[in-house]
């Protein structure tokens, strides 16, 4: 007996119909090993010839095959389970729509929820971050964001730095040198304090420099970041008279101080 005459014989005994997955799983308890592949040729072959008919099952990409020969039988309201265990290329076909419902369930939920935390969360952590953006950006250290020192002369001033405030120093405002801040702290603390204080910076590399020196001789206060300025520097502008503020702290810690600086003024 030909393969395609066994499956003729067992769709006989199942009038109520069978899948692939089905006879593989019948012909393979019988002794006939049959791929998913392999049977599905043959009831294509079968069906063409008009001795097998096949109807979509709905809600599945599967279908049911029936011999024309043989009435087809009512649906059992639940077939049970079979017993052996269906080959991994043949429940492809079976199970395709549970995994793509499935996946597209999970995707949904997993947004669903990935909103839910960003609402929940979000200003929390803005605030987080911000609150150690000032101790991120003072703990850089200063070389990264400084050109390589140009050489002082005496008879020659060097050319005004960009964060420097652009209005001109007038005698309602305190005149106030801060010694040792980033070119991108010093532009935030201009942004912040440049209205009401008359603002200059010196860079921890230009702390020598003669444009420092008179700097220092011409300001009401001088400020150090004690981090990032040298005693020796300290002590120079102890020497030259100007009254000395010295900030062992970050940002916030400056900012606390030009505050008292201006309301004390």
């Amino acid at each position: 007996m030909t393969i395609r005459q066994q499956i003729l014989q067992t769709l006989r005994a199942n009038p109520h119909g069978l899948t692939n997955s089905e006879l593989c799983a019948l012909m393979n308890r019988s002794g006939v090993q049959q791929k998913h592949t392999t049977m599905s040729t043959h009831l294509n072959a079968l069906r063409l010839s008009g001795r097998v008919r096949a109807e979509p099952i709905p809600g599945s990409l599967a279908k049911r095959y029936y011999a024309t020969d043989v009435a087809p039988a009512a649906p059992p309201v639940e077939r049970a389970a079979l017993p052996a265990p269906q080959s991994s290329a043949a429940t492809a076909e079976d199970k395709l729509p549970e995994r793509g419902s499935l996946s597209g369930s999970l995707a949904s939920l997993a947004h669903a929820l990935a909103g839910s935390i960003a609402e929940a969360f979000g200003a929390e952590l803005r605030r987080a971050l911000q609150s150690k953006l000032d101790e991120v950006v003072t703990a850089l250290p200063a070389q990264l964001a400084l050109p390589a020192p140009v050489a002082d002369t005496v008879d020659a001033e060097p050319a005004p730095r960009a964060v420097e405030p652009a209005a001109p120093h007038t005698a309602a405002k305190l005149t106030v040198t801060i010694f040792g801040l980033l070119d991108a702290q010093a532009a935030m603390i201009d942004s912040e304090f440049g209205r009401d204080l008359n603002l200059r910076y010196v860079r921890s590399s230009d702390a020598a420099s003669q444009r420092a020196r008179g700097l220092i001789r011409t300001s009401d206060y001088v400020v150090t970041m004690a981090g990032f300025i040298s005693h020796s520097t300290e002590d120079l502008i102890r020497s030259m008279g100007a009254k000395l503020v010295r900030v062992s702290g970050g940002m916030t810690s400056l900012r606390n101080e030009l505050t008292r600086l201006y309301v004390e003024s």
